[in-house]
């Protein structure tokens, strides 16, 4: 879900001519050839329905289902549109614009609060295992014994899908 705020979104509807259910001058095949063109995506797919059939509402849609990066990319795509149609109205390209920005540094900050909390999640998982295989050594009844070592191979494998979100080796994955 794009974080656009409501007057984000009153600007962009402004600009792009969103009144009586259209989207700037697209027909229904030309919006639908444009948005796949720059997101590779369906606008008349199921999932755009739920404001309604009309090109602005199935925009409104697209808003509300995909990401910032993909919401900001089509967005850049229609300014860009709007500007080889040489229709630019200064003071509203320069607004959306800065909406555009905005939803590509949300982006970011997404992806680097994605990335600090696979990272916790993978060093705790490191230090289970590391827990477990030192219980493992010391355990001597045989049942507790099988446990751990389910519990260890577990561990073991979410500590690989970490690792593997944060695009690294483990250690783990040659034991």
């Amino acid at each position: 879900m794009a974080s656009l705020t409501n007057v984000d979104k009153l600007y962009l509807e402004q600009y792009l001519d969103t009144s009586d259910g259209y989207v700037l001058d697209f027909s229904n095949k030309t919006f639908t050839a444009f948005v796949f063109k720059h997101t590779e995506l369906d606008i008349y797919a199921d999932k755009y329905l739920c404001f309604g059939t009309s090109k602005a509402k199935r925009l409104r849609a697209f808003w509300q289902e995909e990401s910032n990066a993909v919401v900001a990319k089509l967005i850049k795509s229609l300014l860009d549109y709007i500007e080889s149609k040489n229709k630019i109205i200064p003071e509203l390209h320069d607004k959306c614009l800065e909406i555009v920005k905005n939803l590509e540094i949300q982006e970011i900050f997404e992806h680097e609060n994605s990335y600090a909390k696979n990272r916790e999640l993978y060093n705790l998982a490191m230090n289970k295992w590391h827990i477990l295989h030192s219980s493992l050594l010391l355990e001597t009844h045989p049942i507790r014994k099988m446990q751990l070592e389910v519990d260890i191979r577990e561990t073991k494998q979410k500590c690989i899908e970490f690792a593997k979100l944060l695009g690294e080796p483990c250690p783990l994955e040659k034991l």
